[in-house]
C-alpha cells in the first residue's frame, strides 16, 4: 500500500480546526495541528509535511507569511489556503507567496478534497478545471480575458 501524504493544519478556530482534522485524517495522514503562525513554521520543519492547509488570519504571524517563510526551507512542500477571505487582494498574495490551492471556509468539504488531491499531481485537466472555476468565480468569458485580469492584478507579467 503507498504511503498515504502528510498533512499539516494550521488555524486558530479549534472547532474548525478539528472538523478540518476529522475530515480529512481518513485519507491523509494528519501529521499536527496548529493555531498560530509562528507555530506551523516550528511543526512544519518538524514534521516536513507533503500539505500544509493554513487560514491567512492567525495570531503571532499570518499564514502567508508564515508559508513564505516555510517555502524557502521546505520547498517540496505545497499549501492549500483555507480560508474566509475571499477577496483577490488575499488570492493574489496568496499565489505570490507560492500557494497551489486555494479553497474558500464557505466552501462544501468535497472542494476542499479535491484541491489536496489536484495540487498533489496538477495535469492539464486539473489546470483546465481551475482555469474554469475562475473564470466563472470572476465572470470572465474567455481566456483573453483571463490574462487581462492576471496582468491588470500583477498575477501575471505582460
Amino acid at each position: 500500500m503507498p504511503r498515504r501524504p502528510s498533512l499539516l493544519l494550521a488555524d486558530d478556530h479549534p472547532l474548525f480546526l478539528d472538523g478540518v482534522r476529522r475530515l480529512l485524517e481518513s485519507k491523509y495522514d494528519v501529521v499536527g495541528t496548529v493555531a498560530d503562525g509562528k507555530a506551523l513554521i516550528t511543526a512544519a520543519q518538524q514534521l516536513r509535511p507533503d500539505i500544509i492547509v493554513v487560514d491567512i488570519s492567525m495570531p503571532e504571524m499570518n499564514g502567508l507569511a508564515a508559508a513564505q517563510i516555510i517555502g524557502k526551507t521546505l520547498p517540496t512542500a505545497k499549501f492549500i489556503v483555507l480560508s474566509v477571505h475571499s477577496e483577490q487582494a488575499y488570492v493574489s498574495e496568496a499565489f505570490r507567496v507560492g500557494v497551489r490551492g486555494y479553497v474558500s471556509k464557505r466552501a462544501a468539504a468535497a472542494e476542499l478534497l479535491t484541491a489536496i488531491k489536484q495540487l498533489l499531481k496538477i495535469s492539464v485537466k486539473t489546470v483546465e478545471f481551475h482555469k474554469t472555476r475562475i473564470m466563472t468565480e470572476l465572470d470572465i468569458h474567455t481566456p483573453a480575458g483571463l490574462t487581462r485580469y492576471a496582468i491588470d492584478h500583477g498575477i501575471a507579467a505582460a
